[in-house]
């Protein structure tokens, strides 16, 4: 890992295991972990009611803001897990989001989790996973819209990838491995 990399950042569809595996990296790294969906649980309420009331943009929104802030904040070395969407938004969603969502595009410090490269497969996989999230009050239809319309998007990205279906904690171990921090 570069010297002196405060964040490693961790993307990806919901239910790829950002959170579940971001937590295990944090601890054997002995970093902070910041999850962004739980810090705008605790800032701005349920996520999909706060979507039903400002709409989807305004949520897009108040995440990039969410991330500056939590940004701002880190004085110490830290792993976030990103809201699954977060490197999805339009460009115009926000004056400073084409900046930041490139910035953590080519962080070396980046890695892309996904189940699988094949889109079928990770529908198959993440779409059970959202929808036992209280958070998203998600039905099936529009979690597999959602999973095959971001997934292209995905796979586009210039960063690291992890691929693959290990347990979080080997995931982790993984990461830490990739990322050179072992």
């Amino acid at each position: 890992m570069p010297s002196g990399s405060k964040i490693i950042h961790l993307i990806g569809p919901g239910g790829a295991g950002k959170t579940t595996s971001g937590e295990i990296l944090a601890e054997l790294l002995d970093r902070d972990f910041i999850d962004l969906d739980r810090m705008f649980l605790k800032r701005q309420g349920h996520i999909a009611s706060f979507i039903d009331a400002h709409g989807y943009a305004a949520y897009a929104r108040r995440n990039v803001a969410l991330y500056s802030e939590v940004r701002a904040a880190i004085r110490t070395p830290a792993v976030i897990a990103m809201s699954s969407g977060f490197m999805t938004y339009p460009a115009m969603v926000d004056e400073s989001y084409p900046a930041i969502r490139a910035a953590i595009e080519r962080d070396p410090c980046t890695v892309l989790l996904l189940p699988s490269l094949d889109v079928n497969i990770c529908v198959e996989i993440l779409v059970p996973r959202q929808l036992a999230r209280p958070y998203l009050d998600a039905d099936e239809a529009h979690e597999e819209r959602r999973v095959r319309e971001r997934h292209p998007i995905f796979l586009e990205l210039a960063c690291q990838r992890y691929i693959g279906l290990e347990d979080p904690a080997s995931v982790a171990s993984r990461l830490a491995q990739m990322l050179g921090c072992q």
